[in-house]
């Protein structure tokens, strides 16, 4: 059996921790801290697919697979 991500997969991870890096991480500490949401962070998590990782496309999803979900969290955790 073959664990290896696709390149599709891949390219997903990339970019995920990639915005994790920018947008998640800088201000992690202070959310953590003072129990404040990073909305600006989750705004642009639609425009990514994260919001809708496995909702069908016909419903404004990204229609991605488990494995994406778990990359996703992931990464994001």
């Amino acid at each position: 059996m073959n664990f290896a991500l696709n390149q599709e997969q891949q390219m997903f991870r990339e970019t995920v921790h990639d915005f994790a890096a920018k947008e998640v991480a800088p201000l992690a500490k202070h959310t953590d801290e003072s129990s404040e949401f990073n909305w600006t962070a989750v705004r642009k998590m639609g425009a990514l697919g994260l919001l809708g990782i496995q909702v069908p496309e016909e419903y404004g999803g990204a229609a991605m697979d488990t494995i994406c979900a778990a990359i996703a969290i992931e990464e994001l955790g």
